[in-house]
């Protein structure tokens, strides 16, 4: 006998006969499995494309608005920095407008004392007026009676 018929007798005579009936009904079973579990595990990987597919969508959703905020917050902001800005403007306006105001009353003040200087001025200047006013009245009527005493006299 040739090599190859001996193999083939040790390979039918040592295979046990449960083998021989099943053999083929357990290979398609497992099989079967193996194609069912490939198969769930497709629809596993579709159905996780799908819902990552979702997920990214909903982020680029949630990244422009949040786009949007952040723009809107930097618009904010420089609005904010633009007012601060102005606050700071009016601040120092409002310091040396203070200033001004201060020195207005210094010199308002001033003014007064120099306003109330000239009125005792201008009393007493009046005051001397009256005087020589009534100087003078007497001087003229002294003279007027002077000169009725002259005409009396020259009368008689």
């Amino acid at each position: 006998m040739s090599e190859q018929e001996q193999h083939k007798q040790q390979n039918t005579e040592g295979s046990p006969w449960f083998w021989k009936i099943f053999g083929s009904a357990i290979v398609g079973a497992l099989t079967f499995l193996f194609v069912a579990h490939i198969t769930n595990i497709n629809s596993n990987i579709e159905r996780s494309k799908s819902e990552v597919k979702m997920d990214i969508k909903e982020l680029k959703i949630i990244s422009d608005s949040s786009r949007e905020k952040i723009s809107d917050l930097e618009k904010t902001k420089t609005e904010i920095a633009s007012i601060a800005a102005n606050l700071k403007e009016i601040s120092l306006s409002f310091d040396e407008k203070k200033q001004r105001i201060t020195a207005i009353e210094v010199s308002l003040e001033h003014q007064k004392k120099e306003i109330e200087d000239m009125k005792l001025v201008h009393e007493k200047l009046n005051q001397q007026i009256l005087e020589l006013k009534e100087k003078m009245m007497v001087s003229e009527v002294k003279k007027t009676i002077v000169e009725e005493q002259k005409l009396e006299k020259a009368k008689e």
